[in-house]
């Protein structure tokens, strides 16, 4: 069981950087649109639908398709599902044990897309020993994309994770240490290929 234990842990912090590499990515500076409200999200006055349909227009005008996927992250998140404006839009089917809640398929309805993720990773940039230092991944960004349904050479998709081998796990004997090693390898790359295809709403609370 130490070993199974062992090598769910160590994959765990492989996806981990994956993940990081991928939202750093895809809320970086690589997009040809990006923009923050000029009422930011945390304010109730602010207005995200508007926000959002100005980002899915754009995505339009660029590459004639409509933006199918979100990603959002965990602290913007926070302030959606809160958000007044939004919940005022559901309250009508609300009823005695079935309140109004804003879940991501309500969201991605009333933002006009297909569906909607929401990255909560947490991650720790302090150096080992030091006072921990935790951040949510994927911030208080929201990125708009049209991602296209299977891989083509022919349709305009904003981004791929390249997977050039399978995953491989190995495990060594450190006879020095009286231990066993595990180490697992994952090659892969993560490329805009339209940055056109997609808006990011930046620090948007």
């Amino acid at each position: 069981r130490p070993l199974v234990e062992a090598t769910e842990f160590v994959t765990d912090k492989l996806f981990l950087r994956k993940e990081k590499e991928v939202a750093d990515l895809a809320f970086g500076t690589g997009w040809s649109s990006s923009a923050t409200p000029t009422t930011l999200w945390s304010n109730d006055t602010s207005d995200p639908i508007g926000d959002v349909n100005t980002a899915v227009d754009t995505v339009i005008q660029a590459i004639g398709r409509k933006p199918t996927r979100g990603v959002i992250g965990r602290g913007l998140w926070r302030r959606v599902m809160m958000h007044p404006d939004l919940l005022d839009r559901i309250k009508g089917a609300a009823g005695p044990g079935s309140p109004a809640i804003l879940s991501q398929q309500v969201i991605a309805a009333l933002f006009e897309l297909e569906s909607i993720d929401v990255g909560d990773a947490v991650i720790d940039s302090a150096a080992e020993g030091a006072t921990a230092s935790r951040a949510y991944v994927w911030g208080n960004h929201l990125l708009v994309a049209y991602v296209a349904s299977t891989p083509s050479l022919l349709t305009p998709s904003a981004g791929y994770i390249f997977q050039f081998k399978a995953r491989q796990t190995n495990r060594f004997r450190l006879d020095t240490r009286h231990a066993d090693k595990i180490e697992v390898l994952e090659n892969w790359d993560s490329v805009i290929t339209a940055a056109d295809a997609a808006y990011l709403i930046k620090s948007a609370a």
